[in-house]
């Protein structure tokens, strides 16, 4: 594992994935690894201190499982290809001195190609990758597959991060839309045609609120000590 902090490039609060593409993404995970021909097909997810499998290939071959975690900074292939924004091949790890530590040994995963996956803004997801139990270097083919269904996870989560945006934007909208200009004197509201008109009638018109006139204690305090300046005065 190369020196380096994910920190700058963790998983921010972002919309949840719906069940629906959880669904298509495990498909993806399952493509992934037939097609490659390896035992593991994972979509990971980075959060803050730790990764996780987020959708794993259905096969009794593979040893990770979705909901797994590995702490961060453990010198997992993922969290290089996170960092570097790149991917990564691997062939044997056992004959390379910079992955002849990783903790995915231990699982007898010694080979891996893997890609990021970001975020429309530019914060990471996670990682698409495939894992095998023998040296593999991966051919061409098996590359330009992995690079392509990274592109299709992206596209997935561009489409939510965009309806996210929007679903916020109309929350603002609508809250502007509550919110009345009304005169610091007579108290009037300026209704959608620009005129003005008193706050009972905008509200019974807007709101279907109707309203009985009375006096609250400061006012009726204020009223009655005017009377009897009035009555004093007469």
């Amino acid at each position: 594992m190369k020196d380096g902090d994910t920190s700058a490039l963790l998983l921010d609060v972002r919309p949840e994935i719906p069940e629906k593409i959880i669904e298509r993404w495990q498909n993806v995970a399952n493509i992934a690894a037939k097609l490659i021909g390896v035992p593991s097909g994972l979509i990971m997810r980075v959060h803050t201190d730790t990764i996780e499998v987020f959708v794993g290939n259905h096969s009794d071959a593979s040893p990770y499982h979705a909901g797994e975690r590995e702490k961060l900074n453990s010198g997992l292939y993922c969290e290089t290809v996170i960092k570097e924004r790149d991917k990564l091949l691997v062939p044997n790890a056992l004959a390379d001195p910079d992955w002849d530590k990783n903790p995915d040994i231990k699982l007898g995963m010694i080979s891996y190609l893997g890609f990021p996956v970001y975020w429309p803004d530019d914060v990471a997801f996670g990682t698409i990758c495939v894992l095998d139990n023998k040296e593999n270097a991966y051919n061409t083919l098996h590359i330009e597959l992995l690079e392509t269904l990274q592109q299709a996870l992206e596209s997935d989560l561009q489409q939510l991060y965009r309806l996210a945006q929007l679903e916020k934007a109309i929350d603002q909208i609508n809250a502007l839309h509550e919110i009345l200009p009304i005169c610091s004197v007579c108290k009037k509201v300026k209704n959608d045609k620009n005129y003005w008109e008193q706050v009972e009638d905008y509200l019974l018109k807007n709101k279907g609120l109707r309203f009985t006139h009375s006096l609250c204690s400061d006012c009726s305090i204020k009223y009655i000590e005017e009377i009897k300046q009035d009555l004093k005065r007469s």
